[in-house]
């Protein structure tokens, strides 16, 4: 999203958590984003399998992958790298890619 400006986050298996809590998430938004809950969503990612997993934790405003699909809350959806995914508004996309 513009907000982060194309930053890089490193995802592993423990699951790197999203949202506007300082205290709680490695990617932050700051306060006042529109869409976007304390702690948002949260993104893991499995060597073994080349796939991450991205989980709603129960968002206000939702999470929702690129083509609109909005998630439903506590059920984990398989990504592949390349693809993108965004917290309550389209302005805050994010893209998991594996680093090369």
């Amino acid at each position: 999203s513009a907000q982060h400006n194309g930053a890089a986050f490193p995802v592993g298996k423990a699951p790197v958590t999203i949202g506007r809590n300082k205290a709680s998430c490695v990617v932050v938004y700051q306060e006042g984003t529109q869409g976007v809950s304390g702690v948002h969503c949260s993104v893991s990612f499995d060597s073994a399998t080349g796939a991450f997993t991205l989980t709603d934790l129960g968002s206000t405003y939702g999470t929702y992958l690129i083509n609109g699909q909005k998630l439903n809350a506590n059920s984990p959806v398989v990504l592949r790298p390349g693809d993108s995914f965004y917290v309550g508004d389209k302005a805050n996309v994010c893209r998991v890619e594996v680093e090369k």
